[in-house]
């Protein structure tokens, strides 16, 4: 349970989505 790590996965998935979206 590592704060951190939990905020790098959030990042990773708005990343992902932003990219399907623009696409």
């Amino acid at each position: 349970r590592l704060p951190y790590r939990s905020a790098w996965v959030g990042g990773s998935a708005v990343l992902i989505r932003c990219c399907e979206r623009v696409v």
